[in-house]
C-alpha cells in the first residue's frame, strides 16, 4: 500500500514538473512579444507628440530645427519625456526624430526621420526608421542612430 502511494505522489509530482517547464517555456516566449509591443507603444506616442512639432517648425521657418532649444525658443513643447516613462532622452536635430530608451531598454535609439520623394520635394512626407528607404527613390532628413534589434521595429519599417 505504501508503495502505491508513492507511486501515486511520484506521478503527481512528474505532471507538476512538466507542466511547470511548459509554463516556463511559454512565459520565455512571451517576453520578447510584451517588450516589442511596450517599445512600439512607447515610440509611438511620443513620436506622434515629436512630430507635430517637428513639422509645424518647419512649416513656419521652411527648414527642420537643428536641435531642441531651437525648437524651444519658437514656443514648441520639448518636454516630451513628461509623456512617457520609458525614454532617458527625446531629441529633435536636422528634421530627425530620436528617442533615446531608459533602463527599460538601457542604451537603445530608435530615429524616425522625415523623407520626401526625391523627383518631387512638395510632395507627400513620409517618417522612416533605420534605413528602410532607398536614397535614389528619397531624400531622407537628419541621421539615423538606430540601434535597436530590428524585431522590435518591423511594423515601423515599410
Amino acid at each position: 500500500m505504501r508503495s502505491m502511494m508513492f507511486h501515486k505522489q511520484a506521478e503527481l509530482f512528474l505532471v507538476i514538473l512538466i507542466i511547470a517547464i511548459l509554463a516556463v517555456l511559454q512565459l520565455k516566449s512571451y517576453m520578447p512579444v510584451h517588450t516589442k509591443a511596450k517599445i512600439l507603444h512607447s515610440a509611438g506616442a511620443a513620436f506622434q507628440v515629436a512630430r507635430i512639432d517637428n513639422v509645424l517648425y518647419c512649416a513656419y521657418h521652411g527648414e527642420w530645427p537643428g536641435d531642441n532649444e531651437q525648437a524651444s525658443r519658437f514656443g514648441i513643447n520639448t518636454g516630451y519625456l513628461l509623456y512617457d516613462e520609458y525614454f532617458e532622452d527625446i531629441q529633435l536635430k536636422d528634421g530627425a526624430i530620436t528617442l533615446k530608451f531608459n533602463e527599460f531598454y538601457p542604451d537603445k535609439i530608435v530615429t524616425f526621420r522625415p523623407a520626401v520623394p526625391a523627383h518631387d520635394l512638395f510632395g507627400p512626407m513620409i517618417w522612416v526608421v533605420g534605413n528602410s528607404r532607398s536614397a535614389d527613390e528619397w531624400l531622407v532628413f537628419g541621421e539615423d542612430r538606430t540601434n535597436i534589434d530590428e524585431s522590435y521595429i518591423q511594423s515601423y519599417i515599410k
